[in-house]
C-alpha cells in the first residue's frame, strides 16, 4: 500500500475513533489534559514568535487535521486555511468549527506535496505542526509551502529533532509506539532543505522535552526542565521539537 495511503487510514480511522458523535468533538480544544494543552500552547508560541504574522494573517496550516491546532490560531485572530490527507478528520474539523462558531476559517484535504488547488503567493505564511515528519520528500513538500507564500511572507514549522533521546531511546520505554514512516532531522539539514527550495533568513529553534502523555501531576517539573534545557548550551541541542523560519523573499 501506498505510505500516504497508509498515513490518511490511520487518521480516518482514529477521527471515526475519537470523534464518532458530535458530543466528543468539540473536546478537541477543550477537553484535553493539562499537558496537552501545555504542548500545544508552546507549539503556537513558538511559531507565532518566530512568525511575527501580523494581527489577523491569512495563513495557511499544512496538517491540520481535525482542527486542533487550527481553532487555536482562529481564536488568536487568524484567518486560517487547513489542509489534510484525512478527509474525515477533516469533517471533524468543519464539525469543530461550526459548534465553536469559528469564523475566518476553511479546510480542504491536499497533499503537502501538491497544493495544485492554491495559486502562487496565496498566504501570509504557513505553519505546521506534526505533520511535515510524515511527508515522503520534503523537499518537495518545501517547495509547494514555498510557492503558496506570498513573497516576503514567513513560515514557521515544526519537525522532530533527530539529536533528542526520546526518539531513538526512551519513547518506547515510556509506553508510546513508534508512528509509521516518521522522519527525523537536525537543525543542519532543516536549514539546508529551506535554503535549497529558495528560503531566506533561515532561523531554527529547539523546544520541548515534555511529552504530552506524561503525568499532568508533574506538569511544574516538566515546565521547569524545559524552561532551563532550552537555554542550556549542548543541553537545548537535544529537545524533541525544531521549529525553522524561513522567509520568501
Amino acid at each position: 500500500m501506498d505510505k500516504k495511503q497508509e498515513i490518511k487510514d490511520l487518521y480516518d480511522g482514529y477521527a471515526e475513533y475519537r470523534y464518532n458523535d458530535a458530543t466528543n468533538i468539540k473536546d478537541i480544544h477543550t477537553d484535553i489534559s493539562p499537558v496537552m494543552r501545555y504542548y500545544r500552547s508552546r507549539k503556537v508560541e513558538t511559531a507565532l514568535g518566530m512568525g511575527k504574522f501580523a494581527s489577523g494573517a491569512n495563513l495557511l496550516e499544512v496538517g491540520s487535521n481535525a482542527g486542533q491546532y487550527t481553532t487555536i490560531l482562529v481564536e488568536k485572530g487568524f484567518a486560517m486555511t487547513g489542509i489534510d490527507l484525512s478527509d474525515k478528520a477533516l469533517v471533524v474539523a468543519r464539525r469543530n468549527a461550526e459548534l465553536s462558531n469559528l469564523k475566518n476559517v476553511e479546510y480542504f484535504t491536499s497533499d503537502a506535496e501538491d497544493m495544485s488547488l492554491f495559486k502562487d503567493n496565496t498566504f501570509d505564511g504557513v505553519v505546521s505542526f506534526s505533520t511535515l515528519r510524515y511527508v515522503p520528500d520534503l523537499k518537495k513538500a518545501l517547495g509547494e509551502i514555498y510557492r503558496v507564500t506570498k513573497k516576503g511572507g514567513t513560515v514557521a514549522l515544526d519537525f522532530p529533532n533527530k539529536h533528542c533521546p526520546w526518539f531513538n531511546i526512551l519513547k518506547n520505554k515510556f509506553g508510546v509506539n513508534n508512528h509509521i514512516y516518521d522522519n527525523f532531522y537536525s537543525a543542519g539539514e532543516l536549514r539546508r532543505l529551506f535554503a535549497a527550495v529558495g528560503f531566506t533568513v533561515i532561523e531554527t529553534r529547539n523546544i520541548l522535552y515534555t511529552h504530552y502523555k506524561f503525568s499532568p501531576r508533574l506538569l511544574a517539573t516538566f515546565k521547569a526542565i524545559d524552561f532551563v534545557g532550552e537555554r542550556t548550551p549542548v543541553l537545548k541541542e537535544l529537545a524533541a521539537i525544531i521549529f525553522c523560519k524561513g522567509v520568501k523573499s
